[in-house]
């Protein structure tokens, strides 16, 4: 729904959108594992249009925060729906990170600093 927010909210003004993002190194290759290599920019692409709108209905959410702080990031995404979410924490595991091997194109680490810093459950 990224690409599409401006139809959705014209559809249905009311909805919210949460874009959950992570690192674009992790991300890449997430994508890259199910499918031919994409190129790097396709981070930027999908968004930094999101981030350009500036629109209060859509809310940045980081994945690495998530894992890092699940509680603060689920009493972040609390406030920011207007709806009480229970948290119940149970020790787990926390996920192996992916080794950086793929060198980034400076904008697309531009646009992961600019999600950072939009996030609701800031890192």
């Amino acid at each position: 729904f990224t690409l599409f927010f401006n139809t959705m909210f014209r559809h249905w003004p009311d909805s919210k959108m949460l874009l959950v993002f992570q690192h674009p190194q992790q991300a890449l290759a997430s994508v890259n594992a199910k499918m031919l290599a994409v190129d790097p920019l396709l981070y930027k692409r999908y968004y930094e249009k999101a981030l350009n709108a500036n629109d209060p209905r859509i809310a940045f959410f980081s994945l690495e925060q998530l894992f890092a702080n699940p509680e603060g990031s689920l009493q972040a995404l609390s406030a920011w729906t207007g709806k009480e979410i229970k948290i119940n924490m149970a020790p787990g595991e926390q996920k192996n990170k992916t080794k950086n091997t793929q060198v980034l194109p400076a904008e697309v680490l531009a646009v992961y600093e600019r999600l950072k810093q939009n996030s609701i459950n800031k890192i």
